[in-house]
This record gives structure tokens, C-alpha cells and sequence, in this order.
């Protein structure tokens, strides 16, 4: 098994660049454009509502090195040893707990992986069934507070960032919830692997006293947030002082371990920023051909009603998932599908979790779903086999999609009931 994750090169964003830089440079006349996309990648870059993303991603790092993920996995696979399927319940519930504090569903796919693969190899569960547990926990990381999902929603259409944070508290949790049942019915169902002895209650309690800390992580963000202590960019500050704060003190990182923290988060931070630049770029262009006006003034013509646009939407939104990063998939709809959605009476913190799901499950078709890589990278095995894994949990982000459709006040009843 490697210990490196190999997920491809960032797909589409450097076509999409190339094509945004060509069509202005197409409108405006040569190298006109050369001044001009410098000025909209700067423009993009200098949102406020993006401040706090390298924030997050830093406190993650920093996290992720002093073990986080291992002490939450040990808790979880603890306080869950003797139910059928524990260790990969554990598995699902540990990337939860470590999604709330990276913005990254490929850093939590990666992160409890390394640890998770070898633990259910060991006790004989199910190789494809392992890479579809891995995979999707892993996309918990994009719905589950802090997510960079909902920052990039909120830079673009201007919602609440903390509304749009506790929107994804329910639907993250009644995925989790989702997510779990399955594996426990699957392992009853099949017995094909090892049952792991439970716990003494005196395991469990130091277990708990390990991963405790870094459960306090998302307390503080989340509880900040909604209690009207923190703005999400404090939450992001104080979060990033405590994680430092509890590493140092409990040995788990020195000052050279800082540096490479603060260098791995300049590095993720970086490639995202750039993902950002080239997606807008792109969308620029597309405004300059009046793209978004027309596509709003097309869809009005057909005369369909507002259900039925969401339903295109979603389905749109699903196959642009299977060739597009996520954040480019965003940056480039939001103008466009944002003031349609709104000017057809839904509400805008409902749709942010749609779309979120939706990416969700981009992140588990090919050929470009980047958790399908983190595990091939992790297990080098052939992609067909984590394929066969991730189908059934494909099928439950679908039903929760028509769940969270028809119901929602799923997403928006937390965000209403938070302190202004």
C-alpha cells in the first residue's frame, strides 16, 4: 500500500484559463487581454468573503500533523467495537468529526485512509467495500462545517457565510447518519469479516480523553458561529491559534513542524486560489457574451415550472461533476444559476446544499472524481475496483438530495435559528 496520495493534476483548470484568456482576448482585441485578466484575477482573489479560507486550511494542516485524524479514529473504532461493521462506521464517523475541521473532502479522504485501510484489511472486511467507505466519508469534508464549498457560494452570491456554515450541520450529520446505517447493514448482511472485541469501558474513556481535543476544534467554530461570538473569518483566526496552541503544548509539533504547516497550507491555499482565478476568468468571458442573460431569458421561455428547473439543474450540475473540479463547476453556474433560482421564489441557503451534494457526489464519478484517486493513489489499486465501492454510496447522496428537495427546512431551520 503507498503512503502518498496521487490524486491527477487539478482537471480543467488550466483549459479553462487558456479559454477565458482566448475569448477576451477574442472581445477585447489582441493582447488587451493581457491587461485585462490579471485585473479579474485580482478582482476574484481580493473577495473578502474568501479571507478565511486559507485560515481553515491552515488549522487542518496543523491538526492533521499532530494527529488528529489517528486519535479520532482510535476513539471512534473504540466507543464502536463489538457492533457489526464498527470499524467502518468508525471510518465514516471519524472523517466527520475530521471534516469539521478541514475544508477538504480530498485531506479527509487522505487523512483517515492511511489509517483506516490498514486497520479493516486486518480484519478481513471487504477490499471494495472499504475504498466506497473511504471515498465517501471523504466527501463529508465539503458539506460539514467549515466548508469550502459554501465560502466559494457565499464570495459569489453574497449569502451569509455563517448561514450558509449552519446550513450544512443537519444534512452533514443525517449523511453521516445515512452513511453509517449502511456499513453496519452491509458487514450483518455479508459476516465477511473479523468482529472486533469490544472496548472496557476504561479503553474508551482514554480514548476519548486523546480525541477530545481536536473535537473541541469544531466546538469552537461552529459553536462561535452560531452563539454570534465569532464572524466566520474570527472563528477561522481563533480556531488556527488554538490548534497551534494545543499541538505545542501537548508536544505533538515543534517549530519545524510549524514551518511545514504553514508551508503545506501556502501550497493547498495556492493551488485553490488559482482553481478560483481561471474558473473566473472563464466566467468573465462568458458575461462579456451575455451568457448568464440569456440563459435565464431561455429557461424562462420554456415555460416549465420552478420544480422542474431544479431538477435540470441538479441533473446538469451531476454530469458537469464527472469532468469538472468543483470550485470551477461553482465559479462558473453560480452567476448564471443564482439570480434564476432566487427569482423563481426558493431559497438561496436551500440551494447551496443542494448544489453541495451535488458535488458531493462529483467527487465519486469518473473519469475526474478526485476521491476516487485519493484511494487509487493510497491502494494502487486499478480505479474499477474503488468504482464498485463507491456505487452504492453514490445511490444514498442521491436520496438525500430528494430528501433534503423536498424537505427544506432540513437546511434552513439552523441558520434561522442562529444569533445574528
Amino acid at each position: 500500500m503507498s503512503n502518498s496520495v496521487s490524486p491527477p493534476a487539478e482537471p480543467g483548470v488550466y483549459p479553462l484559463l487558456l479559454v477565458g484568456m482566448a475569448g477576451i482576448s477574442a472581445v477585447y482585441g489582441g493582447f488587451n487581454a493581457l491587461n485585462t485578466t490579471p485585473n479579474i484575477a485580482y478582482g476574484a482573489l481580493s473577495q473578502f468573503g474568501l479571507t478565511c479560507l486559507p485560515l481553515f486550511i491552515l488549522a487542518g494542516v496543523i491538526l492533521e500533523k499532530c494527529g488528529a485524524g489517528k486519535e479520532m479514529y482510535d476513539m471512534c473504532s473504540r466507543l464502536l467495537s463489538g457492533v457489526p461493521g464498527g470499524l467502518a462506521a468508525s471510518t465514516i464517523l471519524a472523517c466527520a468529526i475530521f471534516a469539521a475541521i478541514s475544508i477538504s473532502s480530498v485531506a479527509t479522504a487522505a487523512t483517515i485512509g492511511l489509517i483506516a485501510f490498514s486497520e479493516l484489511a486486518r480484519r478481513n472486511y471487504d477490499k471494495n467495500f472499504t475504498y466506497g467507505v473511504v471515498a465517501a466519508g471523504g466527501t463529508l469534508g465539503i458539506m460539514i462545517p467549515p466548508s469550502g464549498t459554501m465560502i466559494i457560494y457565499s464570495a459569489v452570491t453574497e449569502e451569509s457565510l455563517g448561514r450558509l456554515f449552519m446550513a450544512g450541520v443537519i444534512p452533514g450529520l443525517i449523511l453521516t447518519a445515512f452513511f453509517v446505517i449502511y456499513c453496519v447493514w452491509f458487514c450483518w448482511r455479508s459476516g465477511r469479516y473479523d468482529v472486533e472485541a469490544s472496548s472496557t469501558w476504561a479503553e474508551k474513556a482514554k480514548a476519548i480523553k486523546k480525541g477530545v481535543w481536536a473535537m473541541l476544534a469544531p466546538a469552537i467554530i461552529l459553536g462561535g458561529i452560531y452563539t454570534g461570538i465569532f464572524t466566520p473569518l474570527e472563528a477561522g483566526a481563533v480556531v488556527v491559534l488554538y490548534a497551534l496552541i494545543m499541538s505545542i503544548l501537548r508536544r505533538k509539533v515543534d517549530l519545524q513542524g510549524v514551518v511545514r504547516a504553514l508551508r503545506d497550507c501556502c501550497v493547498s491555499g495556492g493551488m485553490l486560489l488559482v482553481i478560483i482565478a481561471g474558473a473566473l476568468i472563464m466566467g468573465n468571458f462568458m458575461t462579456l457574451l451575455q451568457v448568464p442573460g440569456r440563459a435565464v431569458e431561455f429557461i424562462r421561455s420554456m415555460e416549465v415550472s420552478g420544480w422542474q428547473v431544479i431538477l435540470i439543474l441538479m441533473i446538469i450540475y451531476l454530469v458537469l461533476g464527472m469532468f469538472l473540479e468543483v470550485v470551477s463547476i461553482m465559479l462558473i453556474t453560480l452567476p448564471v444559476v443564482y439570480p434564476l433560482v432566487i427569482s423563481l421564489g426558493f431559497d438561496g441557503i436551500w440551494f447551496a446544499v443542494l448544489v453541495t451534494i451535488n458535488m458531493e457526489m462529483g467527487l465519486l464519478t469518473p473519469p475526474i472524481g478526485m476521491n476516487l484517486y485519493v484511494i487509487k493513489g493510497l491502494t494502487g489499486v486499478p480505479l474499477m475496483n474503488v468504482l464498485k465501492g463507491v456505487v452504492p454510496f453514490f445511490f444514498i447522496l442521491l436520496f438525500a438530495l430528494t430528501i433534503f428537495a423536498i424537505f427544506p427546512v432540513l437546511s434552513t431551520w439552523l441558520p434561522s435559528a442562529m444569533h445574528r
